[in-house]
């Protein structure tokens, strides 16, 4: 799942830096975690669709955690781009050489914010490739 995680970092360092600040900002915001307590997917959640309120619910959305368990490193994120952190797979997709800590979040119900029910699945760690066509 890190694999899907990261493929949205690389986008970003591919594009105009114009167009890639905000796109790795908003990476930042849907995946990383910058706290002691994560209370609940929705509540993560809750945050993004506050700063882009369009967006629909979201099927499928996983947090990067630190190894702490805790605050994302988002060094070890952006090292997955670099040749010592990740194997390309090809275009902007690479495969992290370092396992993460992620939470599955996974929508219950609803279409648009505020009524976006979100499930929070348990902690796990991943490095594997994973799918991205829902983003």
């Amino acid at each position: 799942m890190a694999v899907f995680l990261l493929y949205l970092l690389l986008v970003p360092l591919a594009l105009p830096p114009v167009l890639s600040q905000g796109t790795y900002y908003k990476f930042k915001l849907q995946h990383t975690f910058s706290g002691n307590i994560l209370k609940s997917c929705t509540r993560f959640m809750k945050a993004v669709y506050q700063k882009y309120p369009d967006m629909e619910c979201k099927h499928h959305n996983t947090i990067i955690l630190g190894d702490n368990g805790f605050e994302t490193n988002l060094n070890d994120v952006t090292n997955i781009c670099k040749q010592y952190g990740g194997t390309p797979k090809g275009g902007n997709l690479f495969e992290s050489i370092k396992e993460f800590n992620v939470i599955d979040c996974n929508l219950e119900s609803g279409d648009y914010p505020p009524n976006c029910r979100i499930q929070q699945g348990g902690e796990e760690e991943h490095n594997e490739e994973e799918d991205h066509r829902d983003l």
